[in-house]
């Protein structure tokens, strides 16, 4: 509801199911968090974020996992944007 506070139960349901899918979760719908893998999890953060359909999503280090930049980079295709930008650290 905090997230999408205009949106009726239905509609939430519905937004809910269809970024689950989004981010391969949609088979793992009631399942604990703490049942999770560590990436099923890193997958969980990145949906609540896409709930509401950010124009912008900026991931802290998305290289370090392999799962959420190759999900990140699908989405940004899929969205039509088609760009996914890496910003590295530089050295020390």
């Amino acid at each position: 509801e905090l997230r999408m506070p205009e949106a009726s139960a239905e509609e939430r349901q519905a937004r809910i199911t269809e970024v689950l899918d989004q981010v391969d979760l949609g088979d793992r719908v009631g399942v604990r968090i703490r049942r999770l893998s560590g990436g099923q999890r890193k997958r969980v953060s990145l949906a609540l974020e896409l709930l509401t359909s950010p124009p912008l999503l900026i991931l802290d280090s998305p290289g370090k996992s392999q799962c959420v930049r190759r999900l990140a980079a699908h989405l940004a295709g899929d969205r039509g944007h088609g760009a996914l930008h890496e910003v590295l650290p530089g050295p020390p």
